[in-house]
């Protein structure tokens, strides 16, 4: 099983990625639409909840301080911090670690890439949507 875990968390990585290139990550042409700035902040917490959910711990929902560096550079930081997490929880191997990974980052990654797809989308209609696919 782990196996098809790291598959799924490397390629929603690499979906991130490549959604993320060249994105206007201020840019909110829906209102009630989060930015591209907004939902890497998201992610970042999320990553961070994961780690906490897994530790047997509860995660401080609507107090969390998303850090100043997070805010300034959310791209690279939400996947540095991704990055940090998957390795420590595939490390633990526990039921709750793997919980984590496949509630708080696979499956919620996945989510957010298609939001982030359609914020693409809005944008630029010519944007190609299939870019962030593996080739």
């Amino acid at each position: 099983m782990q196996s098809g875990l790291v598959e799924a968390l490397t390629d929603v990585g690499n979906q991130l990625t490549q959604v993320a290139k060249d994105l206007d990550l201020d840019a909110k042409p829906i209102p009630a639409m989060m930015s591209g700035r907004d939902m890497f902040a998201h992610l970042y917490e999320c990553y961070v909840a994961g780690r906490a959910h897994a530790h047997g711990e509860k995660h401080p929902w609507g107090e969390f301080q998303i850090p100043g560096d997070v805010q300034a550079n959310p791209v690279e930081q939400a996947l540095t911090k991704r990055t940090e997490v998957v390795t420590e929880l595939l490390a633990l191997n526990s039921p709750d670690a793997i919980h984590a990974l496949v509630s708080y980052v696979a499956l919620h990654d996945a989510y957010h890439v298609g939001q982030l797809c359609t914020l693409r989308l809005t944008l630029d209609a010519n944007w190609d949507n299939y870019s962030i696919y593996q080739h």
